[in-house]
């Protein structure tokens, strides 16, 4: 992931705000990356998913131990 670090350094972006297909895989993943780099990161729960409810759920709390945010998509239309 040291090309998506690259490009965030770069563009002075200190917050991330992850979605996807594979919670408990590739936005897992992603998320605890940027963490560890020092990024905050917004985890949209209901924009991400798993195989099954129970997979995405245990990763979504993994998620929240590390650090991330855990929001809505409802918070970031807000947001805009």
């Amino acid at each position: 992931m040291p090309e998506l670090r690259d490009f965030l350094e770069q563009q002075n972006i200190e917050t991330t705000i992850l979605t996807g297909v594979v919670t408990n895989n590739g936005v897992f993943k992603t998320a605890k990356d940027l963490l560890s780099a020092g990024y905050k990161v917004i985890v949209m729960e209901d924009a991400a998913t798993a195989r099954t409810q129970k997979l995405h759920d245990q990763s979504i709390e993994k998620l929240k131990a590390l650090g991330a945010t855990i929001q809505t998509s409802d918070f970031l239309i807000d947001m805009i």
